[in-house]
């Protein structure tokens, strides 16, 4: 609303990034998070993504003999890249902040983690 003098008065960068960022700043917890969550989400998927090269190009294959064929095979295998690369394009995914990508970056986030379960399972 203007004043009577007929300025408008300038957004703050808190009011503007209200409008366009649907997460808030939240300042409370230890420093590390704070300082955690300042790091563009882009950021985080390179990490993720090198990783899944990684997971997918080096395989001990030495420790997969004797494993047999199907599901067990594809889990051991593939399991972890797959779940690195699912965490990586969650972050990209949450990079954009609208609404639908985050509705999008946590079902990735959520089948990245139900694969990496899965994985898990069947080291054990």
């Amino acid at each position: 609303m203007p004043r009577r003098d007929g300025h408008r008065p300038a957004l703050s960068n808190r009011s503007l990034m209200d409008r366009t960022d649907p997460s808030p700043d939240r300042s409370d917890g230890p420093a590390i998070l704070r300082v955690l969550r300042r790091v563009p989400p882009w950021a985080w998927a390179l990490p993720c993504g090198a990783i899944a090269v990684v997971y997918a190009v080096v395989w001990p294959s030495s420790e997969a003999s004797g494993v047999g064929a199907g599901a067990r095979l594809l889990l051991l295998r593939w399991g972890h890249a797959v779940a690195w690369l699912l965490f990586a394009c969650s972050f990209v995914a949450r990079s954009r902040r609208t609404r639908s990508s985050r509705r999008i970056a946590t079902a990735l986030v959520i089948l990245g983690l139900a694969t990496y379960g899965a994985f898990l399972a069947m080291i054990a």
